[in-house]
C-alpha cells in the first residue's frame, strides 16, 4: 500500500514539475505596420520588444516598439500587439523579438 502512495506521488510530483514551454515570438512588417505575435501553451505575463526600421525623408529611421506587460495566451500564433503609423513607410524587422516574461 505504501509503494502505490509513493508511486501516485511521485508522478503527480514529476507532472507538477515539468513546466510548459516558453512562449516564443516572431514579427512582421507590412504596409505602414509591424506587428508582434506570440506562439504558447501556457499563459503569461511579458514584456516584448523588436528593432525595426523604416523609410523617412530619404533615409531609414531606426525605432523599437516595446509592449509591456502583455498577457500572452495560450495559441500557435496570437498576436501580442502593433505598431501602426502614417509615416513608417517600408518597415524592416531589424533583429529578433526580444522578451522577458514572469
Amino acid at each position: 500500500m505504501m509503494i502505490k502512495i509513493y508511486a501516485l506521488l511521485s508522478t503527480l510530483f514529476a507532472l507538477s514539475a515539468s513546466p510548459a514551454t516558453a512562449a516564443t515570438f516572431t514579427a512582421t512588417a507590412e504596409g505602414n505596420t509591424v506587428t508582434i505575435f506570440s506562439k504558447s501553451d501556457k499563459v503569461e505575463l511579458c514584456d516584448v520588444y523588436v528593432d525595426f526600421s523604416y523609410w523617412y525623408k530619404g533615409k531609414r529611421e531606426y525605432t523599437v516598439t516595446h509592449c509591456p506587460n502583455r498577457i500572452i495566451v495560450i495559441s500557435d500564433k496570437a498576436k501580442v500587439c502593433n505598431a501602426h503609423h502614417v509615416e513608417i513607410v517600408d518597415p524592416r524587422i531589424e533583429g529578433s523579438v526580444v522578451f522577458e516574461c514572469e
